[in-house]
């Protein structure tokens, strides 16, 4: 599990950033 916990947090970082990231633009 803990190989797999930066994945999904990495995920869930660029599932919630994307949106700022595109409205930044």
């Amino acid at each position: 599990h803990v190989g797999n916990a930066p994945q999904k947090c990495e995920e869930f970082l660029e599932k919630e950033l994307n949106p700022i990231i595109k409205a930044s633009k």
